[in-house]
């Protein structure tokens, strides 16, 4: 996928944006005694009284304490002069601040970073905190060797830190949990930005005196007539009704999972029956139906006859050179594949709308996506001042969340990718996303510009403001701010899913299962072959049920199994 500005500043949003807060506190570092000492023979830290029974989440240590941790680091990260990775403004501003001196035990290149992390488990060498996969907690807590954060985080995460984490609902930070104790802080991310939705050509809609689409019966109606009713004006059967690319059940650009999911199919996520047991959505009737829907339309002609061999780019062309109306995708599609087409000469010569995903029925389609965590940070249970860690989770949230020049932010997130085209931000030890940036920005963006008043959108919400203000004024470079900011964008199109509990969460997230590791990318590569042939109909619909029963006798039935145990005992 190729970066531009625009998505290169939604990705810099989703670091620097929080749906959890906008509070006026100040820090306040009352100073503040070493607590935190670990019992003997449990892994539950206890936290003595601070200033006679008064905790203050972000009170600085005097004396400063010292933790220790582990880092990866990005080959390309670029520091200021003087500086390294032991040595940096970041640590310094927690040192400062906080009173927390952070001493790495080990850096290495990210590539190398989980290999070193296993390493340190199985010698028993563990820092005082650091990020490990969902594989490594639970291998962690079932060798006793991490602290149960339970009351930690209770009295020690402000309120700020708690609404951040559970921005989702709390699906991410239930998933650090074992019996209902919080073994870990998990590392959080937006889960809702490969949602996808649906593009069509207004212009052509006009010309052939089309509805908008509100149904999966629309689409498919459209899909025809943009296939055979020249909606180009050339006099040439050059168009097809959808642009779809060889990736088409990723969920990236130009993809297919919003026929699928039109039809209630879910393939690639696991879904929660009646019954309460898991299931792969991959094999139900569902995926069946919609395999079927889709090889008629590419026998029609309303996909491109090779868009197996294409990949996003080659597939694109049909947009950028006017033979497509119709695709899928996530919220930024507007500044690509879409500008491409759309803006050419320095004029708008494509009209694209953006319309939530059609049902083919009266019960609504559902975006599936995953947990949004990609990491945990864990606590040894040698911790002397566990404490501390919930100290730099919270001082970060606050950064990210306040408005406040007393913070100075930018110290905990120099070097963006605006600027030195690194992650210096990556450096905060305890480094959390938030989780609902773009949902929030489908709120207030789409009001503020529509009402030409800012006053009320949150930190980094600026930059998107300006440049759909500055498309309305004839800024055609703008085109993507335009499609993802604007009344009836795609970031509104995200709160509006939000809103209408539109999004459908895998089922299952946690790490793989003996089995999986096994025979999950077999299974996985067998679907991609079966779905392809079926569609482009080198296949019979009929193969979709040889397919079912070899995904069982392959594996599929014990990883379903493995999945549906450890989800009840969790």
């Amino acid at each position: 996928m190729k970066t531009s500005k625009l998505w290169a500043a939604v990705l810099v949003c989703t670091l620097m944006l929080s749906a959890c807060s906008t509070a006026n506190n100040s820090v306040n570092p009352t100073g503040e005694k070493q607590t935190g000492q670990v019992q003997e023979g449990t892994n539950k830290a206890t936290p003595q009284p601070e200033n006679e029974g008064e905790i203050d989440p972000l009170g600085k240590y005097d004396p400063p304490i010292e933790i220790s941790t582990v880092v990866g680091t990005n080959p390309s990260l670029i520091f200021n002069p003087g500086e390294d990775i032991d040595n940096n403004s970041v640590y310094k501003s927690y040192e400062e601040d906080l009173g927390i001196k952070l001493k790495n035990k080990w850096a290495v290149d990210s590539s190398q970073y989980e290999s070193k992390i296993k390493i340190t488990i199985a010698s028993n060498d563990l820092p005082d905190f650091m990020m490990v996969t969902g594989a490594d907690l639970d291998q962690l807590i079932e060798s006793d060797m991490i602290m149960d954060l339970s009351e930690l985080y209770e009295k020690y995460a402000t309120p700020e830190t708690k609404k951040f984490l559970t921005a989702d609902g709390g699906a991410q930070l239930d998933s650090a949990k074992s019996n209902g104790k919080l073994m870990a802080i998990p590392k959080t991310d937006a889960p809702y930005v490969n949602a996808q939705m649906l593009y069509v050509r207004k212009d052509w809609l006009k010309k052939l005196d089309l509805p908008e689409p509100k149904t999966m019966e629309d689409v498919l109606r459209i899909a025809e007539a943009f296939t055979t009713m020249d909606p180009d004006g050339n006099n040439k059967n050059d168009t097809i009704g959808i642009s779809v690319q060889k990736n088409f059940n990723t969920g990236g650009d130009q993809s297919l999972l919003g026929i699928f999911n039109g039809y209630h199919a879910y393939p690639g996520t696991w879904i929660k029956k009646p019954s309460g047991d898991v299931e792969y959505g991959g094999i139900q009737p569902e995926v069946k139906t919609a395999l079927l829907q889709l090889q008629n339309m590419f026998k029609a002609g309303q996909l491109d006859k090779e868009f197996i061999v294409k990949d996003s780019a080659k597939a694109a062309e049909r947009i950028v050179s006017n033979q497509a109306g119709m695709t899928f995708g996530p919220f930024w599609m507007g500044s690509y594949p879409l500008m491409s087409g759309a803006v050419k000469d320095g004029k708008v010569v494509q009209d694209w709308g953006v319309y939530p995903l059609p049902s083919i029925d009266n019960q609504p389609a559902l975006n599936p996506i995953e947990l949004g965590v990609t990491g945990y940070y864990v606590v040894s249970k040698k911790a002397k001042n566990p404490e501390a860690v919930i100290k730099l989770l919270n001082r970060w949230v606050l950064a990210l969340t306040r408005n406040d020049k007393e913070l100075d932010a930018k110290r905990y997130t120099e070097g963006t990718l605006t600027d030195k085209h690194q992650a210096y931000y990556t450096m905060n030890p305890v480094f959390v996303n938030g989780m609902d940036t773009q949902i929030r920005a489908g709120e207030l963006l789409p009001k503020a510009i529509s009402s030409k008043d800012p006053s009320n959108l949150l930190n980094g919400q600026m930059d998107g403001y300006n440049d759909a203000l500055a498309f309305a004024a004839g800024d055609v470079t703008k085109y993507g701010a335009h499609m993802a900011f604007t009344e009836g964008g795609t970031q509104q199109m995200l709160y509006k899913y939000f809103q209408a509990d539109g999004y459908l969460l895998n089922a299952y997230t946690g790490p793989q299962t003996p089995t999986m590791a096994g025979r999950w990318s077999t299974l996985a590569t067998k679907e991609f072959e079966v779905f392809s042939k079926i569609i482009t109909n080198g296949a019979s619909i009929d193969e979709f049920d040889k397919f079912v029963e070899q995904w069982h006798s392959l594996g599929g039935a014990e990883i379903t199994k493995e999945i549906n145990e450890k989800l009840s005992a969790k």
